[in-house]
């Protein structure tokens, strides 16, 4: 990337923060353009595209502010932050006590993407070590399935359509029907299970987090190869996973109540 096209960026972000520091109240073109030492033709051209995509606001009097766009971000950003701080002490409990690998996701609604933002290895030599904040997406493997089954039918089919449903591996669900039969029964049970279908040889369990508002935030995850997984075992992993799922939703906010699994959707 050259200089020239990197120019405009980094303009337009310090006019961003211009913004932000004056406490995003309504400012003038000129006002800015002084502000910041640039050309007042420069600031309109700027103010101009960050208004098209709602992050600033202009008044009948031609003045600028934040805009929703901007806020919705700002919310996201902060529910990413604390999802994690409230979340990674019953992480490291759920491997604590399982001896699985143990991962929190998040989930971006904006790119309808999901990605693991905190791991608790296992102490087994055989386990799998996954990569940190990389999107991934959500309708293959148990982590963004449980996620995926939680979100609205609109939305279900918003990443249908956006994703294609591109395989992973050969065990991944490209079916859309079949994937829809998955979710309904992920949404039932609370918790999503699959082998393979992100991860060649790993078994995945996982089961949702909620918001305060009851939306679906994110997930716990354990990751177990395949070859060490025993299905007898299977409904301790379940209970634990839940139970950790359900405490830190309740953390953040969602009517949870004990032992009320799984929870109501939010449409």
């Amino acid at each position: 990337m050259t200089d020239s096209t990197r120019e405009p960026v980094a303009k337009a972000f310090d006019l961003l923060a211009a913004m932000i520091d004056r406490g995003g109240q309504p400012t003038g073109v000129r006002e800015l353009a002084t502000h910041m030492g640039t050309a007042p033709s420069t600031v309109h051209r700027l103010l101009t595209v960050l208004e098209r995509r709602s992050l600033l606001q202009r008044d009948e009097a031609g003045r600028y502010s934040l805009g929703l766009e901007l806020f919705r971000w700002g919310q996201q950003i902060s529910s990413l932050f604390s999802l994690r701080e409230t979340a990674l002490p019953r992480v490291r409990e759920l491997a604590r006590k399982t001896n699985e690998t143990a991962l929190l996701g998040v989930y971006n609604a904006t790119t309808q993407l999901m990605m693991y933002t905190a791991s608790v290895e296992s102490s087994h030599p055989l386990r799998y070590v996954l990569e940190l904040e990389k999107w991934r997406p959500v309708y293959a493997g148990a982590s963004g399935l449980a996620i995926m089954a939680f979100l609205s039918a609109e939305e279900q089919e918003s990443v249908i359509e956006r994703s294609k449903l591109t395989p992973l591996t050969e065990r991944t669900i490209t079916d859309a029907d079949q994937l829809r039969r998955e979710l309904a029964k992920i949404r039932r049970r609370g918790y999503a299970l699959s082998s393979g279908q992100n991860i060649p040889g790993a078994v995945g369990l996982a089961a949702p987090i909620l918001g305060v508002r009851g939306q679906v935030v994110g997930d716990v995850c354990l990751t177990i190869p395949d070859q060490r997984f025993d299905p007898v075992e299977q409904d301790d992993l379940i209970g634990s996973l839940v139970e950790c799922a359900r405490d830190i939703s309740k953390q953040l906010g969602a009517t949870v109540e004990p032992g009320d699994w799984p929870p109501a959707p939010t449409e």
